[in-house]
């Protein structure tokens, strides 16, 4: 017999609910690194840097963090 936290993890709520703060976690490692890349770069970071960063994804925290590479300012980083 499985027990009651085998049982769990097999629920469907349990994966989605693991997959989506697995996810989270992997997005704000990222934005951690991106933050320390852009301080390294430029410097202190002004507030309106600091709130795009808090609730980007991962797919958009990646391609600022291949912009910072060459960008010669935060505001070609984050250009739309």
């Amino acid at each position: 017999m499985l027990g009651l936290d085998t049982e769990l993890k097999q629920t469907r709520f349990y994966q989605e609910v693991f997959a989506k703060v697995r996810i989270e976690g992997e997005a704000r490692g990222e934005a951690r690194l991106l933050r320390k890349q852009l301080i390294r770069r430029f410097g202190a970071l002004p507030a309106w840097v600091e709130a795009k960063l808090a609730p980007a994804d991962s797919a958009q925290l990646e391609m600022w963090g291949e912009r910072v590479l060459e960008a010669r300012s935060l505001e070609t980083v984050f250009a739309e």
